[in-house]
C-alpha cells in the first residue's frame, strides 16, 4: 500500500507565504498599473479617464495615499474643466450642452458655489424656454408629454 505524502509543516507554511506573496505582489500590479493609466491620461489631459484609473486604483488599493491624493487632486482639475466648459457652452447658447457640463462639475465638487449658481441659471433658462415653447405650441407639449 502507498501511503499519502503530506509536506511538512515548514513547507506547507512556505507554499502559504509564497501564494500570500503573489497575491500581494498582483494586487499591486493592478494598482500600479491602475495609476500609471492615471498619469498617463493626466498628462493628456484627458481628465475624465485620469480620474476614472485614479479611482480605480483606490479602490484595488484603499491604503494607497498617493493614488487618494491624485484622485483628489484630479477630481477638482475635472470638475474646474467641466465648469469652464459648461460657462463656454452657456455663453454660446447651448443650454442643454450647458446644463451637462455643470451638472458633472457640481458632482465632482459640490464646495464650488459658482458652479452651483451657473448650473441654477442655466437650469432657469431651458425652463423658461420649455414654457415658452408650450405656450407657442400648446398642443405640442401635450402629445409629447
Amino acid at each position: 500500500m502507498k501511503s499519502a505524502h503530506r509536506p511538512s509543516a515548514p513547507t506547507r507554511r512556505r507554499r502559504l507565504l509564497a501564494a500570500s506573496l503573489l497575491v500581494l505582489w498582483t494586487a499591486g500590479c493592478v494598482s500600479s498599473r491602475a495609476m500609471r493609466d492615471g498619469q498617463d491620461a493626466e498628462q493628456r489631459e484627458h481628465w475624465d479617464i485620469a480620474l476614472l484609473a485614479y479611482q480605480r486604483a483606490r479602490e484595488q488599493d484603499p491604503s494607497n495615499l498617493p493614488a487618494k491624493a491624485a484622485y483628489e487632486r484630479v477630481r477638482m482639475k475635472t470638475a474646474q474643466v467641466h465648469y469652464d466648459r459648461g460657462k463656454i457652452y452657456h455663453q454660446s447658447g447651448q443650454l442643454d450642452l450647458a446644463a451637462i457640463e455643470l451638472e458633472q462639475s457640481v458632482a465632482l465638487d459640490q464646495t464650488n458655489d459658482a458652479a452651483q449658481q451657473e448650473y441654477r441659471k442655466v437650469r432657469a433658462e431651458l425652463d423658461s424656454r420649455q414654457r415658452a415653447r408650450t405656450r407657442e405650441f400648446p398642443g405640442v407639449a401635450e402629445q409629447v408629454g
